[in-house]
């Protein structure tokens, strides 16, 4: 069940193209249960949209560090086809007692395709990435999961995280 008076979560993230003036827009809502607080970071690996670097996630509570941000990436050179954005979920037990059976899946941004040269999906907390196979070219929904399920808990304010990077298509 939906947390009783929050309104989904929707984000849109909207991109203009400098060839032509092309738009291209996604959007992604997320409903949380009871307990469980999802918080959604991007941002351009090495602070270029390099493809090559896998981003380092240091956490300050459950929040992740700089260059880490839950704001729009603004349109620039370093966000055109051929770049890459990665994204971190952040799961916090907000419960007085544990989470089990913690399922988190976020599919691939539509214009996008999964790019393991920056890192292939990675998680950290009791949860194990599922799906896949995830392999640069990756269409679909990233997942993960508890493992094993039901007996793997995530206790009163503890984090779990589900990373992964995604390239911007050609136009």
């Amino acid at each position: 069940p939906a947390m009783a008076g929050s309104p989904p979560n929707l984000t849109t993230i909207t991109a203009t193209y400098n060839a032509g003036g092309s738009t291209a827009s996604a959007s992604d809502t997320t409903t949380l249960t009871d307990g469980l607080k999802l918080d959604k970071y991007q941002q351009l690996p090495a602070g270029t949209g390099s493809c090559t670097t896998t981003p380092t996630t240091t956490l300050t509570g459950n929040t992740p560090n700089a260059p880490w941000s839950n704001m729009a990436i603004a349109a620039s050179a370093n966000t055109i086809p051929g770049k890459c954005i990665a994204y971190l979920i952040v799961g916090t037990n907000t419960a007085g007692s544990n989470i089990t059976n913690i399922n988190i899946s976020d599919v691939v941004p539509p214009n996008t395709k999964l790019e393991t040269g920056c890192g292939v999906p990675t998680v950290t907390g009791p949860i194990a990435v599922t799906g896949g196979p995830y392999v640069s070219g990756f269409t679909g929904t990233v997942s993960a999961a508890s493992s094993p399920l039901a007996t793997t808990p995530v206790p009163p304010t503890g984090t779990f995280t589900l990373q992964f990077c995604v390239k911007i298509n050609d136009m």
